[in-house]
């Protein structure tokens, strides 16, 4: 509003002060075409002191009100068009965007009305936001397919074998479907986690929670399984109370153990629980080889992190920060000690 009452302001003191110019330069125009005629055709116009005016006043008069009204126009459509050019073009790409072209941008002009090119800026930045969502929300669906793709055929190739007597439907069998099933639940509920973080959404339950026993049952859910695949996880995890969502910290630190999985060479791993005055951390270490330097700006951004058949999506580090910042606290990426990826999640130990 205060914008669109300054651009007012502005082509209303423009526009008065085209008109006092073209008034002031007929003014001149007049003056001096009288002082000419006066000076060589003083009995072609009336005295000074005449008030009738004669048919050559008539003819000046007309004369310069011709001149004012061509100088008034020219100077009108140079105002009009550096407004309206601007607009028109914000117009043109507003529909082309409708109509699907995303990569539509609207012209500024030669930004002599600041107003109207700020208007054209947002609108550009607006534009482009939306082209770079659009393009994110068709990577986000690629990727998703994928990673959905892999469990559902492994469950469906195993239960076809079952169906056609090739395999045996016993308990061994069940037990290996339910790994991918199993994946496939986290992955969804990253999913979940990341969707309700970006649209303001994500809700805790918070309630005092003993960390440390909470880390005990992760331990036991599946540090059997890690070594057996090569990754023995020492843990350290002192009894820490602190009000938290309990099923979000194990869902976090589940993420980051799966990531170690997928990404990290076998060898000793590492969990800690630690705090202090101000924050509760719980650490993820692996043994490397770490991430390059130009993926640990993104290593917390969903389908940006990761490569190769094991790479992932990046959706599970995602769900880690969101659970983090959820809390009111933040996720890190460090190198540790061994040289490998070391994740941190800190919360705050007082509510």
């Amino acid at each position: 509003m205060r914008a669109a009452r300054a651009l007012g302001r502005r082509i209303a003191v423009r526009t008065a002060l085209v008109i006092l110019g073209v008034l002031g330069l007929s003014a001149a125009g007049a003056f001096a075409l009288y002082g000419w005629v006066f000076e060589n055709y003083p009995d072609a116009v009336a005295s000074p002191q005449a008030w009738r005016p004669q048919s050559v006043d008539y003819v000046a008069l007309a004369s310069a009100a011709v001149v004012a009204l061509i100088g008034a126009t020219v100077a009108g459509l140079q105002l009009a068009r550096r407004l309206v050019m601007p607009l028109a073009s914000l117009s043109g790409a507003a529909r082309a965007i409708a109509d699907g072209d995303l990569s539509a941008r609207a012209m500024a002009g030669d930004r002599s009305f600041s107003e109207t090119a700020d208007l054209v800026d947002d609108f550009n930045l607006m534009a482009a936001r939306l082209e770079t969502l659009a393009a994110d929300m068709t990577t986000w669906n690629a990727s998703i397919a994928h990673e959905l793709r892999t469990p559902v055929t492994i469950v469906k190739g195993r239960l076809q074998a079952a169906a056609d007597g090739v395999l045996p439907l016993d308990r061994e069998m069940i037990l290996t479907l339910l790994k991918p099933v199993d994946a496939l639940g986290r992955l969804i509920e990253d999913l979940r986690v990341v969707s309700l973080a970006d649209s303001g959404r994500l809700q805790l339950r918070l309630t005092p929670q003993d960390l440390g026993q909470r880390l005990n049952d992760v331990r036991a859910l599946v540090g059997a399984e890690a070594e057996a695949e090569g990754y023995p996880i020492t843990w350290t995890t002192p009894a820490t109370v602190v009000v938290c969502d309990g099923d979000r910290i194990q869902q976090a630190v589940l993420a980051l153990l799966d990531n170690v999985r997928r990404h990290a060479d076998p060898g000793p791993v590492s969990v800690t629980l630690t705090a202090d005055k101000r924050f509760v951390v719980i650490a993820v270490e692996d043994s490397g080889p770490g991430l390059p330097d130009a993926m640990t700006q993104s290593v917390f951004t969903a389908f940006k992190h990761g490569s190769g058949e094991n790479g992932g999506t990046g959706l599970g580090l995602a769900a880690v920060r969101a659970i983090a910042e959820a809390h009111g606290g933040s996720a890190r990426y460090l190198t540790g000690a061994r040289l490998g990826s070391r994740i941190e999640i800190r919360i705050p130990a007082v509510s």
